[in-house]
């Protein structure tokens, strides 16, 4: 029995993804994240319990989210009713959040979702070391359906209007490609979706990010990503350089690009290339495949 806990443990966390929903609010991360999980532990036939308190001792408490969930198994560990905890991926931004809750020593594994985030956390706690583990969520196989693309992209916004986003939208318009902005916050999911479904390739526009689910999303509906790769992120007197923006970008699911006269240059290439995400993330990403992964993090857990 693998026993899973999030944010949602405690009211206020209820609340609080009560009214995220009401206000139409996307940061849809941990519960996407918690999705994934759940549906590939279940098609693999393996048996949970979500946010369930106990009375006796159990093995291992996987804590997906909320910081006083976590607060919360430090101390059933403490009291002898939890042998081991797995914290991650969707906790903290940088370990020395919330007086550096991560680097307590009753934490047995870290989950992060991508290499520059355990990069990140070791320069700013080197404590983290040895705990850490690279775990990406999955998305959901979609199957093809034969839809009808009638845009070139679906531009995801992420960084407001920026002088590359309107320098971007000029030349998309000069070259009479059509296009949809979907702005980071200001849609609903399904819109997205639909977006996707009717376009033939992905701009995405984002300074940083722990995995990128939406181009998760994106290249399981074999829409492959023109990515801007920010390549630097830095917090608390550290920085890490690289993959930044998009973690998991490979050849078969699209490109990167630097700046505006990178993305003109390379735009004719990228419209002109044959990828392949829909195959990528049947043979990686799916619910399954990461459930897996998951699992054993948690089997490799219970040797320490």
């Amino acid at each position: 029995m693998l026993y899973i806990y999030t944010e949602k443990l405690f009211f206020f966390g209820r609340i609080k993804y009560f009214f995220n929903k009401l206000l139409r609010r996307e940061n849809r991360g941990p519960q996407a994240v918690l999705d994934s999980l759940t549906v590939g532990l279940e098609e693999l036939g393996k048996d949970f319990i979500i946010n369930k308190k106990f009375t006796k001792t159990i093995n291992t408490a996987c804590v997906i989210s909320g910081v006083k969930t976590l607060e919360w198994a430090i101390k059933q560990k403490l009291e002898g009713r939890v042998k081991k905890i797995i914290a991650g991926p969707n906790l903290v931004v940088s370990p020395k959040d919330f007086d550096g809750i991560l680097t307590d020593p009753l934490i047995d594994k870290i989950i992060v979702p991508s290499p520059w985030v355990k990069e990140y956390y070791i320069k700013v706690a080197p404590v983290l070391a040895g705990k850490i583990e690279i775990w990406p969520a999955g998305v959901s196989n979609v199957p093809e359906k034969g839809y009808v693309k009638n845009l070139d992209f679906v531009v995801y916004n992420k960084i407001g209007g920026s002088q590359l986003f309107l320098d971007i939208c000029k030349i998309l318009n000069s070259r009479g490609l059509a296009y949809k902005v979907l702005t980071y916050g200001k849609f609903k999911q399904r819109d997205y979706f639909e977006f996707l479904n009717q376009a033939r390739f992905e701009i995405y526009l984002s300074r940083s990010e722990s995995q990128g689910l939406a181009m998760f999303e994106a290249w399981a509906r074999n829409v492959p990503a023109f990515v801007w790769e920010n390549a630097v992120f830095g917090k608390d007197g550290q920085s890490v350089k690289g993959k930044i923006s998009s973690p998991f970008l490979s050849n078969e699911l699209g490109m990167a690009f630097r700046d505006y006269e990178d993305f003109k240059a390379k735009l004719p290439l990228f419209l002109n290339t044959s990828f392949a995400p829909r195959k990528y993330i049947k043979e990686n990403f799916t619910n399954k495949i990461c459930a897996e992964k998951y699992l054993q993090i948690v089997n490799d857990s219970k040797n320490i």
